[in-house]
């Protein structure tokens, strides 16, 4: 006796329709037949999610957020507080996940379309941009520290910019 594998539609032919891409069945990474394969010009199946595009926006957001709370104390003649300084720890945690996930798809194979090495110094740039701008402003305690802080928070954002443009823009 053998035995047959039932699917999405029940029947012992299901098997295939189950494994096929589309809408309402299950991913595939095999192309056994034109319903299978991937579209022309999208990505296989299986390829990585561009995570690093999404985290590079939030980063950029980010960064512009804090530069514009930091420039408003300066502007107020205010030094950098404690809610500031949680703030520079958000946005350099977040750098930091960049760095550790750039470091895993460079390990993994992926290549950037401008150089490993321009990609890395921009990645070890931007993680390290607010932490030293945060211990700047400590020894500062001034407006000119939330000055320091804004102005090093925009740079951040530029770098985001430009490590998109490096990585390849759109999709990795």
């Amino acid at each position: 006796m053998s035995r047959s594998v039932r699917g999405a539609g029940g029947g012992p032919r299901a098997r295939g329709r189950a494994q096929c891409a589309g809408p309402g069945r299950l991913p595939s990474s095999h192309a056994c037949h034109s319903l299978c394969a991937p579209p022309s010009g999208a990505p296989p199946h299986g390829a990585e999610v561009p995570l690093i595009d999404a985290l590079t926006v939030a980063l950029g957001v980010t960064a512009l957020l804090l530069a514009a709370w930091c420039g408003f104390a300066a502007y107020r003649d205010q030094p950098t507080k404690d809610w500031h300084f949680i703030g520079m720890a958000v946005v350099a945690l977040l750098a930091i996940v960049q760095l550790v996930i750039g470091v895993v798809r460079l390990a993994g194979g992926a290549d950037p379309q401008q150089g490993v090495a321009i990609f890395v110094a921009y990645l070890i740039g931007s993680a390290l941009a607010v932490p030293i701008a945060a211990f700047m402003s400590l020894t500062e305690r001034t407006r000119w520290g939330s000055a320091t802080v804004s102005a090093a928070a925009v740079v951040l954002a530029v770098l985001e910019v430009r490590l998109y443009d490096i990585w390849g823009g759109v999709g990795g």
